[in-house]
């Protein structure tokens, strides 16, 4: 209990933030995990898989807002944490950025919406969907984040989610209320978001500024390789769920939402961990330590894993009922992505970024959806697109990166 309680004192900051960042991911995640049971029963798997589907098209839109800036401003807000000058000219520029990147997104979906038949039909669904990609602006979870502030974003985030969930049992009451649910996101979002914004003005001694085309210009190269990382990330996460909803039906949406959610609520302490560490060794580049969380972390991701495949029929009678039963095999499944993501996320930004080696860690995801493409390309022409097939060249994919990223770490001799 000394070397626990000594380990503790010497990264206080780390274990603060990233028992903030839990909180905040576990709502972020957990809190529609809770509602589901509720919305899965009043909306039905049909009209929640038109939801479903809508956000998985609309999360292409959501990275393009984002850009990738995430990472890089994080680490200029860590490393200027004292300027208040240079503070405000790195927000000024990344919320500029995002917003005239939202209202391209914005001209471009209702373009979408008045030729293409198919969203036509949903178009209020889409442009709803859509207006949540005011949370990478109104939410700089990266300025908090490079700050080592992250229980102001916290307590923000949790009380305006809360509401949210409360205002779904009074709006929705029947399939044809599914509107209401990203309405109600946005009012949630617009509410908690415009007070997280203020709070990074009033005390921080932020200001908003006017920025030169040249700061612009190398906000956006430094975030370019983001981005494209990012664009690969989204093409292997959502991929799937558009091609289970178009080829094998939106109840089939429903059984593949289901398990990733799950699997999303298990992802977690991996996400957390990477982004809590991430200041810290930006700053120390303490590869003693990343080893260290590293063994952990996969040693945890088997444990959790074997919990997963244990306990998901109560989970799902629990949360869905026995009409969706079907999704159980897929847990076990999509579970195996846990001890992949475990080790591959810390090689990357902690690791790799750190020692100055983005573009390996943030192609590596470039070319690991190459595979995963390329793969469904094959599936499709011999007509074997499954959800086992679908899910399998997704594991194939990230134990790419894993692997691509492992071989690097060691040729370069980083984790010495």
């Amino acid at each position: 209990m000394s070397r626990l309680s000594a380990v503790i004192g010497r990264h206080r900051t780390l274990f603060r933030n990233f028992s903030f960042l839990t909180a905040l991911q576990v709502f972020n995640l957990g809190l529609p995990l809770l509602t589901y049971p509720y919305l899965i029963r009043v909306m039905g798997a049909t009209s929640y898989g038109l939801v479903v589907l809508a956000r998985a098209v609309i999360e292409f839109f959501i990275v393009c807002i984002d850009f990738g800036f995430n990472v890089p401003s994080a680490r200029e807000v860590a490393i200027h944490r004292q300027d208040p000058a240079k503070l405000s000219e790195v927000v000024s520029a990344v919320l500029l950025l995002k917003l005239l990147i939202f209202l391209g997104c914005a001209l471009l979906l209702a373009a979408l919406v008045t030729t293409v038949p198919s969203l036509r039909r949903e178009a209020t669904l889409y442009l709803l969907t859509l207006l949540l990609g005011l949370e990478g602006i109104l939410y700089p979870i990266w300025f908090y984040q490079g700050q080592e502030q992250m229980q102001f974003i916290t307590y923000v985030e949790i009380t305006s989610k809360l509401t949210f969930a409360g205002l779904i049992f009074l709006f929705i009451r029947s399939p044809a209320d599914y509107l209401w649910y990203p309405a109600l996101q946005v009012v949630g979002l617009l509410a908690g978001g415009t007070f997280s914004c203020w709070l990074i003005f009033r005390r921080f001694q932020v200001r908003l500024m006017l920025v030169s085309p040249a700061v612009l210009c190398w906000h956006l190269r430094e975030s370019t390789t983001f981005f494209v990382s990012k664009v690969a990330v989204t093409i292997q996460e959502r991929t799937n769920t558009l091609l289970v909803g178009t080829m094998l039906g939106t109840t089939e949406v429903a059984y593949y939402d289901l398990a990733n959610k799950v699997i999303s609520i298990a992802k977690i302490p991996f996400y957390i961990l990477n982004e809590t560490l991430y200041p810290h060794i930006a700053r120390h580049r303490d590869m003693g330590l990343v080893r260290r969380v590293i063994l952990a972390s996969f040693v945890f991701s088997l444990l959790l894993y074997l919990a997963i495949v244990v306990s998901s029929r109560p989970v799902i009678l629990i949360l869905a009922g026995r009409e969706l039963l079907a999704a159980q095999p897929l847990f076990a499944l999509l579970g195996l992505i846990l001890p992949i993501i475990g080790v591959s996320y810390l090689l990357g930004n902690n690791v790799l970024v750190v020692m100055g080696h983005s573009r390996i860690a943030n192609f590596s995801e470039v070319y690991s959806t190459t595979l995963f493409l390329s793969l469904i390309l094959a599936l499709f022409a011999s007509q074997r697109i499954t959800m086992t097939s679908l899910i399998l060249a997704y594991l194939t994919a990230n134990l790419f990166i894993l692997l691509y990223r492992y071989a690097y770490c060691r040729s370069l001799a980083l984790l010495r």
